[in-house]
């Protein structure tokens, strides 16, 4: 039995983490693995750079209550031509 160190750059994106955990066990092997997860932010177009504050929960509770920059630019630019 070997054993790996794996880091699934993009968790929480639908079961990338899953599959390799048991990939591994199919094959004999065990993984340890860490996860880590900027999706939100940056399916909220926030720049990899932006900082939220608090508790991870409280910085997960920011970006859901976020809108997202671009929508809110479009939102502002259709409303001031209109």
């Amino acid at each position: 039995m070997s054993r790996f160190r794996c880091v699934d750059l993009f968790c929480g994106g639908g079961g990338t983490s899953t599959g390799m955990i048991e990939a591994f066990r199919k094959a004999g092997d065990e993984c340890s693995l860490v996860g880590i997860n900027h999706w939100r932010a940056a399916a909220m177009s926030f720049p990899s750079t932006y900082r939220f504050s608090g508790t991870k929960t409280e910085q997960i509770r920011q970006i859901g209550n976020a809108v997202c920059p671009r929508l809110a630019e479009a939102l502002v630019s259709a409303a001031l031509s209109a």
